[in-house]
């Protein structure tokens, strides 16, 4: 819906309440069921060396193992799950 796009608000805060709300109407989530996330304040680098793309696959891993989805912010002021 158009009055919840994540990118007209102008704070992270607004930003991850309105994506939380999409996911949730997106996934059919009843108002007091809650999916566990983490929400990284800033996007995976290209310019990450081995070893942070090592920590970084290491973490994806764990919250698939866990239930817990990963979310990095895009240039447009949304939100992206990351995808194991």
């Amino acid at each position: 819906r158009e009055e919840y796009s994540a990118g007209k608000f102008d704070t992270a805060l607004g930003q991850a309440l309105v994506s939380a709300r999409l996911y949730g109407e997106a996934n059919h989530l009843s108002d007091g069921e809650v999916q566990p996330a983490i929400l990284l304040g800033t996007r995976p680098s290209a310019n990450f060396g081995p070893r942070q793309v090592s920590i970084f696959e290491y973490l994806v891993s764990l919250a698939d193992d866990l239930g817990v989805r990963i979310f990095f912010p895009e240039e447009d002021g949304g939100f992206k799950l990351v995808e194991s």
